[in-house]
């Protein structure tokens, strides 16, 4: 999957587009919505979980 966050005016939105067919869509988000994606626009999103992480956060 790949995507990108576009912001619009008012309205944000993701553009994603499935690398394995093809097929495009886009998203509407929320503006909290819209601010993680956009912090995660320049890293990968990791989503493996990191216990020891969430320990140090705290």
């Amino acid at each position: 999957m790949e995507w990108h966050v576009e912001h619009s005016g008012y309205d944000a939105s993701a553009a994603c587009r499935c690398t394995s067919c093809g097929r495009e869509r886009v998203v509407f988000l929320t503006p909290e919505q819209a601010l993680r994606l956009a912090l995660h626009d320049t890293c990968p999103l990791d989503l493996t979980p990191h216990p020891g992480d969430l320990i140090l956060a705290m």
